[in-house]
């Protein structure tokens, strides 16, 4: 297990060399898939799946995210009989994130989202 503080630690000059940059980001992937975080979500939406069942709740898993690590959790989930809803927005499209300064999604994409997951909601 590594702490969650220990990963995504930046390094010098990472944001005037592209060099240093790509390097932090092989680092960061590195760290991630060696922390076990992945099994650590497995493990976590299973026990929630298996709590709303045993309360009548119904559960669907809503992914925002269409990286690898995310079609990973769907397929486990798919093959665990865990209902999956793919919600996922886009926000690498300049339209839709608020880079130069920030690469998280921005207001429209957040919109995207809410009627994605109003759609799964209003079921």
């Amino acid at each position: 297990f590594v702490p969650m503080d220990s990963l995504y630690g930046h390094l010098p000059l990472r944001r005037h060399s592209s060099i240093v940059n790509l390097w932090e980001e092989v680092r960061n992937d590195w760290l991630e898939r060696r922390s076990g975080k992945a099994e650590v979500t497995r493990q976590l939406v299973e026990a929630i799946y298996r709590l709303c069942c045993e309360h009548g709740i119904a559960f669907t898993l809503a992914l925002l995210d269409a990286g690898a690590p995310a079609r990973d959790l769907q397929a486990y989930c798919e093959k665990a009989g865990i209902p999956v809803f793919e919600a996922a927005v886009d926000y690498e499209h300049p339209f839709l994130n608020n880079r130069p300064y920030d690469g998280h999604p921005n207001g429209l994409a957040h919109f995207l989202y809410f009627g994605k997951l109003y759609r799964l909601l209003a079921q």
